[in-house]
């Protein structure tokens, strides 16, 4: 081999290399970060559900809620952004599972609860309103009870795994 390949080209590759391998580095680092920082948010969020959950079942009671407090809505757009968007996390299957169960649940009841909104809007100079609505209530309370809880529980779990797994990587 001549001495000028040794002398040029060596260091040529040898650099593209190793700026190859501090580049790929650098950008897991900034990858796990935003993603850290995603979960972190998502965690945040989450921790509220129990309670906007809680919030519409108490609401939703057919035999004890007043008649003027009215159910929440669930959040969505996070979990959207953060699961299911370019600028989103790469996430496992059982987490964009769960993100899936989530979001499906909570449009279906946040269509319902925005019925109730509706509904209360039309009859607020009525003292205690027609109760046509009183299956729909059943239902939300039945499911924001029962499923939601479930769902809920399903989401924070693999939130949690997924942030578990990539603080391994500290």
């Amino acid at each position: 081999m001549p001495q000028w390949v040794n002398l040029i080209i060596v260091p040529i590759i040898t650099g593209a290399l190793a700026g190859a391998v501090i580049n790929g580095i650098i950008e897991f680092c900034r990858a796990k970060k935003r993603r850290t920082k995603i979960l972190s948010a998502l965690k945040a969020q989450l921790a509220s559900l129990p309670r906007i959950n809680l919030h519409n079942t108490t609401a939703t009671n057919p035999t004890a809620s007043p008649h003027h407090v009215l159910p929440m809505p669930y959040p969505t757009e996070s979990f959207e952004i953060a699961i299911f968007s370019d600028g989103g996390i790469d996430v496992k299957k059982e987490t964009a599972q769960a993100t899936i169960d989530y979001l499906l649940k909570a449009n279906e009841l946040n269509i319902l609860i925005k019925t109730l909104h509706d509904f209360h809007l039309q009859y607020s100079t009525i003292v205690r309103p027609p109760d046509n609505l009183a299956p729909t209530k059943q239902f939300l309370y039945d499911q924001a009870n029962n499923e939601m809880s479930k769902v809920i529980k399903s989401l924070t779990k693999s939130i949690e795994d997924e942030k578990k797994w990539w603080q391994f990587w500290k």
